[in-house]
């Protein structure tokens, strides 16, 4: 499986972003990925798109151990 910045990733996401945590804080996870969207009708469009689903269940699940989530709204 190839995965990359656009894995994942539809029309509706405004940003997607992902990477190592740098080690500067003992107890942070190793990594993260950030996806911004232009609403939460997109995030939820997002979280149901079958490319988001496969993704989930063949890389985020099989690879980590355990993950989180937040969701923030940041108003402009």
């Amino acid at each position: 499986m190839v995965v990359g910045p656009d894995f994942g990733c539809r029309p509706q996401t405004v940003q997607y972003r992902h990477g190592r945590d740098l080690g500067i804080k003992d107890g942070n996870a190793d990594y993260a990925v950030s996806a911004t969207f232009d609403g939460i009708d997109e995030f939820r469009a997002y979280l149901t798109h079958p490319d988001h689903v496969r993704f989930a269940e063949e890389f985020v699940s099989a690879m980590a151990e355990t993950y989180s989530s937040v969701q923030v709204e940041f108003s402009s």
